[in-house]
């Protein structure tokens, strides 16, 4: 066992870990980020192949209102891809642009009247903190007027990509406080994929064994097995060592967290399928994302990701990603094929795609049904100085896992000062 006692040890290297770090070490409190796997960045993770193409595990973009996110990290996630178009193209009715009417009068997914209730939605969104409602987002569209064709035709498959749920059950409060910040700025990605961007926020602390009351200290391949008080603070034992500190911050999963504290919570996933295709050839031209809105459908939304970021793909290649919500029984060899044959039916006249691979994510997102808000766990455990961050305590978004990892250094910070 180390003499070296941390002001506070981090368990989980996702993002709400790693800005917990951040956020702690900021304050001047000795740190230590403790990782399980080989890599830090959680569900944030970029795979690269030997032919060029970067491949997200699973579609997931970042928007650029989002205020977490700190500024040192901001000047470090080098270039940005081109943002997205505002809206998207849907099979069979055309382009939607939901903060430009004029660029949407054509779009048989949408009336007149919709098209100015979407502005009068980006207003209202402004008030998602002081709404407070039980209801799903489908019946909160139905309420604001929106018309049975706009929310089958355009918030089912855009939702649906975004919640992974094509039934709209999830919780209308939750929906306004995504249209807020997406209403408010860009819809990006990152050159190097989406990696970059806990890659940013580590990128500034160097490991420094000679100065272990200042650094920021990181630490892969090490699974905390559990957190017991002991005179001074508290154990924090891995498989490969025994780490004490003062104060501690877990930021893992809820099964894994529940492990270590001796309780169980309750964590209901949604899943999804992402799967790659190459081509010789751009699938679409712009850069909008593609929807598919039909009941039946296999793909929710198809992504033209070297449109908007070239980088993502060797010189004379494209990528695209299609998303499956849910999980599925049929091999991925099997599902590409299907999808292939269903993107031929939508009359797009696509070029020949090639299968690159597939990422089946169990838990990509956690279920988020109307009053979820109302039930997640606080901050606050029963071990004194042992504070909660990650989704389960906020919501699932890279914002809010931000947010929670600051929020749980900033209590292990009032705790340690009145000690």
């Amino acid at each position: 066992m180390s003499n070296v006692v941390y002001d506070v040890a981090i368990v989980g290297g996702g993002l709400a870990g790693i800005n917990a770090g951040v956020t702690a070490w900021e304050e001047g409190l000795s740190t230590i980020l403790i990782e399980s796997s080989d890599e830090f960045g959680g569900k944030l993770r970029s795979d690269r192949d030997d032919e060029g193409f970067t491949y997200d595990r699973g579609f997931q973009v970042n928007f650029s209102s989002y205020d977490e996110i700190p500024v040192y990290a901001q000047g470090l996630l080098g270039d940005l891809a081109e943002p997205f178009s505002p809206g998207a193209k849907i099979v069979g009715c055309g382009e939607l642009n939901q903060w430009d009417p004029l660029k949407s009068l054509f779009c048989k997914a949408v009336s007149l009247p919709d098209l100015l209730k979407l502005l009068k939605l980006n207003l209202f969104a402004k008030k998602w903190q002081g709404f407070q409602t039980r209801q799903a987002a489908h019946e909160f569209l139905v309420e604001f007027g929106f018309s049975p064709n706009c929310i089958a035709k355009f918030f089912t498959p855009f939702l649906g990509g975004i919640f992974l749920d094509r039934s709209l059950s999830f919780s209308a409060r939750q929906f306004l406080k995504t249209w807020f910040f997406l209403s408010r700025g860009n819809t990006v990605t990152f050159s190097e994929g989406i990696q970059c961007l806990p890659g940013a926020l580590l990128s500034e602390f160097a490991l420094d064994p000679s100065n272990i009351e200042t650094a920021f200290h990181k630490r892969l391949n090490s699974r905390v097995t559990s957190i017991v008080p002991s005179e001074g603070g508290l154990e924090v034992s891995t498989n490969s060592a025994l780490i004490r500190a003062r104060s501690v911050v877990i930021a893992t999963d809820p099964s894994a967290a529940g492990h270590l504290l001796g309780q169980q919570f309750k964590a209901d996933y949604k899943s999804s399928i992402c799967l790659y295709f190459s081509s010789d050839k751009q699938i679409t031209n712009g850069l909008n994302i593609v929807l598919n809105p039909t009941s039946t459908a296999l793909i929710n939304q198809l992504v033209p990701l070297s449109n908007v970021n070239p980088a993502c793909a060797p010189k004379g290649k494209h990528l695209c990603s299609a998303t499956i919500i849910g999980e599925r029984p049929e091999s991925d060899e099997e599902l590409a094929v299907m999808a292939i044959n269903e993107m031929n039916s939508w009359g797009m006249n696509l070029p020949p795609l090639e299968f690159k691979r597939a990422y089946r994510i169990k838990e990509a997102q956690l279920l988020q049904d109307p009053g979820f808000e109302e039930n997640v766990p606080s901050i606050e455990t029963h071990l004194s100085g042992v504070y909660l961050a990650g989704e389960m305590t906020t919501s699932s978004s890279i914002n809010d896992a931000l947010k929670s990892g600051r929020l749980a250094a900033e209590a292990a910070l009032a705790y340690l000062k009145n000690k």
